[in-house]
């Protein structure tokens, strides 16, 4: 009698470790579930290598707007957000360069005059239609880490509300990126 209570509690005690594990392993095969995420913009796979469209001097994490043709109320914004999240980073700003990317000097240069914080680089037409196959749109503003890659992509809309939003989330995955990162 003893010995079969023994037996049972040994099952009882192995079903107790078991079943658990073969549940989670059930849950993880057959996609019962939502995957975690923490981050808010596009995840880029594979990384896009913007060391083939410029570099800096000293690199730096870059928070950067590609923009291709004349500027409308969809890149005024995202010019706009760009200064705003810069400014937010608070101490960390020293770690981050605000870039704008374009192919038109003169369509942007009023624009420009109004965000004295934004770096900007005049691109050859040519150089955005090659490599317009990695990006994810014409317009567009990306997290681009040390290394020259972009990782992180957010679309660029015309209305404020929405642009807002999106600042939001850029700022966010930056902390995270920043705080994680020792580097820049």
């Amino acid at each position: 009698m003893a010995q079969n209570k023994n037996k049972m509690m040994l099952v009882l005690l192995f079903t107790a470790f078991a079943v658990p594990v073969l549940l989670a392993k059930l849950a993880l095969e057959f996609d019962y579930f939502n995957k975690a995420s923490t981050n808010k913009g596009q995840l880029l796979s594979p990384v896009i290598d913007t060391s083939s469209f410029y570099t800096l001097e000293q690199p730096s994490w870059q928070i950067a707007y590609f923009h291709k043709g004349e500027c409308d109320a969809s890149c005024d914004n995202a010019m706009y957000s760009l200064s705003q999240v810069w400014s937010a980073l608070g101490k960390h700003r020293d770690r981050v360069t605000p870039m704008v990317l374009h192919s038109q000097a003169k369509a942007l240069q009023q624009q420009l005059a109004q965000y004295p914080v934004l770096k900007t680089k005049q691109l050859e037409a040519s150089v955005l239609e090659q490599h317009q196959q990695y990006l994810q749109s014409e317009t567009g503003v990306y997290i681009i880490d040390t290394l020259n890659q972009a990782v992180l992509f957010y679309p660029v809309t015309a209305d404020k509300n929405e642009t807002v939003m999106i600042a939001r989330d850029v700022l966010a995955d930056l902390r995270k990126l920043l705080k994680l990162s020792r580097i820049g």
